[in-house]
């Protein structure tokens, strides 16, 4: 199994703030982290050969 060697996730924000590139901090157990919206799909698998 191979990882991206990043973390993602998905949510959901109001509308005002779901611009491609809006910058935003998501509170993960408690730690506020930054995050930045991005258009989807933000992952494409690669085509097996």
């Amino acid at each position: 199994m191979t990882t991206l060697g990043v973390s993602i996730g998905i949510g959901f924000v109001a509308p005002e703030l779901a611009a491609e590139g809006t910058e935003l901090k998501v509170d993960v157990r408690g730690k506020p982290l930054p995050v930045r919206v991005v258009p989807r799909p933000f992952y494409k698998r690669p085509k097996r050969a």
